[in-house]
């Protein structure tokens, strides 16, 4: 369902829907717990919790109501949506420090086994204890297939 306004667009309640569908339109942060209302609309947990009334959910961005089951707060978890967000992280994953994304500039700490964004490393990995570590540009960073 595309959202009113067009994608990327503004729509008629003041609600920004991100160009990149991977982020949440209230939070404007990738997912974290992505929950799909019966519109088909997908929003973080966090940002749906305290919004539900009388068993139902309003969609933030369309209004459409969603029912919710009988003791449950939140909408059904959007598995599929968690699935894309695992296979981004492990793709491009965030700085282990400030969540930052930057694809051109990431490393990695081969030592602490962290991500680390280009301003990360340079204040947390150039003092004198973190002088043996091996820290590698990102895109030179193999990953282990995954058993």
């Amino acid at each position: 369902m595309e959202p009113p306004g067009g994608p990327g667009g503004m729509d008629s309640l003041g609600l920004d829907f991100p160009k990149n569908p991977l982020l949440c339109p209230i939070c404007h942060d990738y997912f974290t717990e992505p929950c799909i209302l019966s519109c088909y609309h997908t929003f973080c947990a966090r940002c749906l919790r305290g919004r539900e009334q009388d068993r139902r959910l309003i969609c933030p961005f369309c209004r459409q109501p969603t029912m919710l089951k009988d003791g449950t707060a939140l909408p059904p978890a959007d598995s599929l949506m968690r699935q894309l967000i695992d296979i981004a992280n492990s793709e491009n994953p965030p700085c282990s420090n400030c969540d930052k994304r930057d694809r051109q500039n990431m490393y990695y700490c081969n030592t602490c086994g962290q991500a680390l964004c280009c301003q990360c490393r340079d204040n947390t990995h150039r003092a004198k204890m973190f002088s043996t570590h091996e820290i590698v540009h990102m895109s030179k960073c193999m990953k282990e297939p995954k058993k």
